[in-house]
């Protein structure tokens, strides 16, 4: 999870609301929770931004009135949640090590690899 300052950061973002607001992951504005971020291009969908649940919403300065939450004010909103779609899905690599559960028999295991819980070879 995320704090806004962080995410507001990332995206060089103007950050209106609580700082501390943790956000895991993101969700479209009318399915959005407290945890999750959302995003409002235009007036079109201003509906969806008065209603929302999201903990925080990606808008430019024209929606900012409207925003009932914590808010990322950007110029280009699809660019602002583009870099942060992409920042969620940072991928950690696993350790490497062998689980005390698996069963690798004979078989010769690299340095670098994984062998996972209740796994078999061989």
């Amino acid at each position: 999870m995320y704090n806004l300052q962080e995410l507001a950061q990332f995206i060089d973002a103007k950050l209106i609301g609580d700082a501390d607001v943790r956000i895991g992951s993101v969700a479209s504005a009318i399915s959005a929770k407290n945890n999750q971020l959302t995003y409002v291009v235009n007036q079109k969908y201003k509906s969806d931004l008065v209603s929302t649940q999201a903990g925080v919403v990606i808008l430019n300065h024209d929606l900012l009135k409207d925003c009932p939450t914590n808010a990322l004010v950007v110029d280009d909103v699809y660019l602002a949640f583009a870099k942060i779609t992409h920042y969620f899905k940072k991928e950690v690599a696993p350790t490497s090590g062998i689980h005390s559960s698996a069963k690798t028999g004979q078989a010769i295991i690299a340095q670098n690899c994984t062998i996972g819980k209740e796994v078999v070879i061989g």
